[in-house]
């Protein structure tokens, strides 16, 4: 169950879709400002098993330009849906239960992954098209 040193493993999604949902701004009774519609692309693809000490990348890049978009630790980024809940499970214990992993990107534009966060208190701020005062 292992790979070769020098192995490189590639893999590609099975299904590539797009689509759109209208943000409506009336949340709660709050002043109506102007709906947005935000932009998705959705792949799926399927790996084999995601082992701890094999560090692998997650790499995306643009169709156009073969851009680079994102490069992250895959591993690390699973781990942080780890929760409470498993949190007295081993790493690769918690990585052999799951089946399926979700992960979710927040792009720009201009199709650039936004990077720049804001972390109060383990309160996350996501940026819209709106300007912070």
């Amino acid at each position: 169950n292992t790979l070769l040193e020098d192995e490189l493993i590639t893999y590609q999604p099975w299904s590539v879709t797009g689509g759109s949902a209208d943000i409506n701004a009336d949340v709660y009774g709050a002043p109506m400002r102007e709906a947005t519609t935000v932009n998705v692309a959705l792949a799926e693809l399927t790996v084999n098993r995601l082992c701890v000490e094999r560090r692998p990348i997650l790499v995306v890049r643009r169709a156009e330009d073969n851009e680079l978009v994102l490069s992250i630790p895959l591993i690390d980024y699973a781990l942080l849906v780890k929760g409470n809940y498993n949190h007295s499970m081993g790493d690769q214990e918690y990585l052999d239960r799951q089946d399926e992993y979700n992960l979710t990107f927040f792009l720009d534009r201009s199709g650039d992954w936004v990077s720049s966060v804001i972390i109060i208190n383990s309160w996350k701020i996501v940026f819209n098209s709106g300007v912070i005062e």
